[in-house]
Formats: C-alpha cells, sequence, structure tokens
C-alpha cells in the first residue's frame, strides 16, 4: 500500500483501533527511508542506447578537423546512430 493511503488511513482511523503516534513515527521513518535512495535514473528517451560520449577541449583547427572526420566516417558507416552536436568557439585575446 501507498505510503500516502496508510497515512490516510491512520488519520481516519480511532486512535483505539490504530495508535496515532507509533503509526506516525513509523509512517515518517519509511518516507525518511526513501528519501534516502536515489531515484533510478530515467530510461534513455525513444528507447536510445548510447554508443559513445566525449568531450574535446581547446582543438586546434588540424585536431578539429580530424575530430570532425572521424565522425563523419563513423555516422557513414554506422548508419542507425544519430549526434548531438554543441560546440563553443573562442580565440586567444591578444591583450595582456
Amino acid at each position: 500500500m501507498a505510503l500516502t493511503s496508510r497515512l490516510a488511513d491512520v488519520l481516519t482511523s480511532d486512535e483505539h483501533v490504530v495508535p496515532l503516534r507509533a503509526r506516525l513515527t513509523e509512517l515518517e521513518r519509511e518516507a525518511m527511508r526513501l528519501l534516502a535512495v536515489p531515484p533510478p535514473p530515467p530510461p534513455p528517451p525513444g528507447g536510445t542506447v548510447l554508443v559513445e560520449e566525449a568531450q574535446r577541449s581547446q582543438l586546434s583547427g588540424t585536431a578539429a578537423t580530424e575530430a570532425l572526420d572521424a565522425l563523419k566516417t563513423r555516422m557513414s558507416r554506422e548508419h542507425d546512430l544519430e549526434l548531438t552536436l554543441s560546440w563553443r568557439l573562442e580565440r586567444k585575446s591578444t591583450r595582456p
């Protein structure tokens, strides 16, 4: 029985039949135990499976081209892959 249903039962029961203090203490302990357990991770959206995830920082033009070419090759080889892109271009400051 769900915790909220059990709480409703306790609050609507005759205290001579169900001891209020003891039951509330028990329900509080159970609620705290539930809060201490992290929830399971959500299922992947759309039934997808993570194949690879990587991050590269501060790549030169050559290194960026090589990484993109490797992705392009893999995507052309494995047609069921989907790619999520995110990028940030930065320029080194010439000011001291």
